[in-house]
C-alpha cells in the first residue's frame, strides 16, 4: 500500500511538473514573440512597422495589389494602413487601429489576436465614383463579416503564428487557410 502510496505522489508530482512547464514555456514564448515583434532599432522595443503585400480580387476580372502596414505598439495597441493599387497606382486607402496580444492554447499553438475598434477609415483615392461604392461596400463587408455564418459552431477564426522572428512574422487566417508574411518595414514621414 505504501509503495501505491509513494507512485501516486510522484505521478502526481511529475503531472505538476508537466503542465507547470507548460504554462511556463507558453509564457516565455510569448514573451520572446513580443520582444521579436517590437525588437526596432530606432524605437527600442516601444513599437515596430511591419509590412506585407497581397491580391485582392474587386470582380472576377479586376485585381487590386494591396500593401498592408502595420505598426505595433508596446503597450499592446496598434495601427493598420492597407493601401489599395490598381496597374501601380494608389486607388484608395483603409485606416484601422485596436488592440494586439499573443496567446497560447497549447500544442505550441500560438495565435495573433487582434481587437478593433469601432473605427473604419475608408479613403477614395483615384476611384471613379461606382467603382468606389463597390469597393466600400465590399471592404466593409469582409471586415465586418457574414452574419449568416456567425453562429456556426464549426467555424473556425483566428490568425495562427508560423514564425515569428526579428526578421520576418508569417500568420495564417485559420478560416481560409491564407498566409501572410510580414516583414520590417521602415516609414519615412
Amino acid at each position: 500500500m505504501r509503495n501505491l502510496k509513494n507512485v501516486a505522489y510522484l505521478l502526481l508530482a511529475l503531472l505538476s511538473l508537466s503542465l507547470g512547464t507548460a504554462g511556463c514555456s507558453g509564457s516565455r514564448e510569448i514573451d520572446k514573440m513580443k520582444k521579436d515583434l517590437l525588437n526596432s532599432p530606432v524605437h527600442k522595443g516601444k513599437e515596430r512597422c511591419w509590412a506585407t503585400n497581397y491580391s485582392y480580387w474587386l470582380t472576377d476580372d479586376v485585381k487590386l495589389q494591396c500593401k498592408e502596414i502595420m505598426w505595433l505598439y508596446k503597450d499592446g495597441t496598434f495601427k493598420e494602413k492597407r493601401e489599395f493599387y490598381y496597374e501601380g497606382k494608389l486607388m484608395a486607402t483603409v485606416s484601422r487601429s485596436g488592440k494586439w496580444d499573443i496567446s497560447y492554447i497549447g500544442d505550441d499553438s500560438y495565435y495573433f489576436d487582434q481587437e478593433y475598434s469601432d473605427g473604419l477609415k475608408i479613403e477614395n483615392v483615384n476611384f471613379a465614383d461606382e467603382w468606389f461604392t463597390k469597393f466600400d461596400t465590399d471592404i466593409r463587408m469582409n471586415v465586418k463579416g457574414d452574419f449568416s455564418e456567425s453562429d456556426d459552431e464549426d467555424s473556425s477564426y483566428g490568425l495562427g503564428i508560423i514564425d515569428c522572428t526579428p526578421e520576418v512574422f508569417i500568420i495564417q487566417d485559420v478560416s481560409d487557410e491564407e498566409v501572410y508574411r510580414y516583414e520590417p518595414y521602415t516609414v519615412y514621414l
